[in-house]
């Protein structure tokens, strides 16, 4: 197909190409911020990070770097305010589901290791992340749960 077929086609299904990609984008981000706030409420009161603001939902337009997640404002016991973010990202190996600190401590962001493994640690900008293999819409929840809660429990300090 050259340029000008596919432009013609595009034509003529990009609404219902939208409609699509925005109905998938709203369905994982509303799984993401569901599963997030229930596994930041099954955590233990006095917990080392706690969040104080509902997960704000976000997601990139970059086809270089595509991302769907939320984040949470929140603080540390040590008084540090820290961003904890998490959702799923496409890499050339396929998804990932992730967390990390955006932002906080300098330590939080950069110096964490995962302990288990099945989570791997990846860096992006200034900030470390802990990330599993995704396969099905179904493993995103229990996924999550495992980095955050890695995540959380290698923070402590």
């Amino acid at each position: 197909m050259n340029n000008d077929e596919f432009i013609t086609e595009g034509l003529k299904h990009y609404p219902e190409a939208m409609r699509a990609v925005i109905y998938f984008e709203d369905s994982v981000l509303e799984i993401i911020q569901k599963s997030l706030q229930r596994i930041l409420s099954e955590r233990p009161s006095n917990d080392y990070w706690k969040c104080q603001e509902k997960p704000v939902k976000e997601r990139s337009r970059s086809a270089s770097d595509p991302y769907m997640g939320c984040t949470a404002k929140g603080k540390m016991n040590t008084s540090d305010s820290a961003v904890l973010e998490c959702g799923i990202w496409w890499v050339r190996s396929g998804c990932l589901v992730y967390a990390g600190f955006r932002s906080g401590p300098e330590w939080a962001r950069q110096e964490l290791q995962p302990r288990k493994g099945s989570i791997i640690r990846t860096e992006e900008g200034a900030s470390v992340y802990f990330a599993m293999d995704l396969k099905t819409a179904k493993e995103i929840e229990p996924k999550l749960k495992q980095v955050i809660t890695e995540l959380l429990s290698v923070a402590k300090r």
